[in-house]
Parts: C-alpha cells; structure tokens; sequence
C-alpha cells in the first residue's frame, strides 16, 4: 500500500509532496549551498593572497629577516653551501628543474630558488655556483601537497625533490632551514629567472561558487516542477474515477 502524498499549497499553486523526494530535494539544496560558500570564501582568501602579494611586491625591498610578512620582498647576501633541484620544472614546453641554493645569513639557513636549468644525469648545476650570494625577490611558505610515496624512498632525495618539504629537509640536514623561501625576482647567470607569480583566483571561484548556487535553485525548482505535475495527474486521475 502506498503512502498518500501530502498536499501543500504555495503561492496559490497546489503541489504533491513525496517526502522521500521532499528530503532528498533538501539534502541537496543545503549540500550545493556549503559548497557555495566555500568556494566563495576560498576566493576571499585567494583574493588576500593576491592582494598581499601586489601590495608587497610593490614594495622596495626590505633587509633579511627571519619573520617576513607574506610575500615580502627582501634583499640578502649570504653563502652558499649546498644546492638542490626541485623536479618537473617547465620552461617553454621542456622539461628542467629549478635549482635552489642553500645559504647562511648569520647563522640561519635558508632556501632560495635560482631560477630554471635543463636536466642533466650527472645532477649538477650549468656553472658552479659563487661562494657569495647578493640577490633580491619575494618569499614564500612552501604548501605540501599529498603524496603517495615517502621522499625519502627516492634514491635522488634529497638532492631532487618533487616538492619542497622543509620538515622532511630538516630531518635530514643537521641545519635547521627557514620556513620559507625566496625566489629571485632577477636572472641570476646561467639560469632562467623564474620569479614568483600569483594569480588572481578569485574569479574562478567565484564562478565556482555562482555554479554551485544555480545547482541549488536548480534542485528548488525541479521539486517544485515534478511535484506540480504530480498534482495536476492525480488530480486528473481522481477525477476520471469520479
């Protein structure tokens, strides 16, 4: 025996309500709603980012300090005493990777990205790199993505990283690295500069956002549709009975 649909009336329209489909309509329009928030608070933070990153770059640079704001532009002069590649670097549709150098300023240690070289087998740089360093660029916290294997597993770590990881890099250097890194805003002879970009992503989630929402009026209005139409065929079939 199957269940009487319950009859609502709204804005003067009579409609058939399933409650199975009744919640399941509202699952989803509360699901599509969530995600239209976070996308457009994802996009209050990408635009922040962006922001800061304009603001600061625009900025005469700053001397070394171990607490940068986001995104500050410094300048520094430190000595190298280690470099290492970061892997899957493209730079006009061929395959490189970026060489970061590790230098001292004062008894810290901190990692700053040179620009872009070709790979090579015997993992070395295109020039042996100056014992001095004097450059100027923008910092950066590096994000660590998910993967699916232990760095340490790869025999090349970590002279070639996937990504810069510098928890794990602490744990293998008896130097402690800063928790961040700056990227040369100059080409620094014989690599491609690479400086550090970030764009405006706040459009895009935006558009996410407004997806999301129309899926959720969507949702609305398909209920409201079936569930009219449910009424009038009821209605038609209790009236042929009659």
């Amino acid at each position: 025996m199957t269940k009487k649909p319950i009859i609502w009336t709204i804005f003067n329209k009579k409609l058939s309500i399933q409650l199975p489909f009744l919640f399941f309509t509202c699952f989803a329009f509360l699901l599509c709603l969530n995600l239209a928030h976070w996308q457009w608070q994802r996009g209050q933070q990408a635009s922040q980012k962006y922001q800061a990153f304009q603001t600061q770059k625009a900025l005469p640079a700053t001397g070394f300090t171990t607490s940068p704001r986001p995104y500050q532009h410094m300048s520094l002069s430190g000595h190298v005493i280690d470099y290492l590649f970061l892997d899957n670097r493209i730079h006009q549709g061929q395959v490189g990777w970026h060489v970061l150098a590790v230098i001292e300023i004062a008894h810290n240690y901190l990692l700053v990205n040179l620009g872009w070289q070709p790979k090579n087998s015997s993992l070395t740089t295109l020039a042996p790199l100056p014992e001095q360093l004097t450059l100027s660029g923008i910092v950066k916290t590096p994000t660590v993505g998910i993967v699916l294997t232990e760095p340490q597993q790869d025999p090349l770590w970590p002279k070639v990283m996937q990504q810069i990881d510098i928890d794990d890099l602490n744990q293998h250097y008896n130097y402690p690295l800063l928790p961040f890194v700056l990227y040369a805003e100059k080409s620094i002879t014989p690599y491609i500069a690479a400086p550090l970009y970030v764009a405006n992503k706040f459009p895009k989630h935006l558009g996410y956002a407004i997806q999301w929402l129309l899926i959720a009026l969507a949702a609305v209005a398909t209920f409201f549709y079936i569930s009219r139409v449910e009424f009038k065929e009821n209605d038609k079939k209790k009236l042929a009975t009659d």
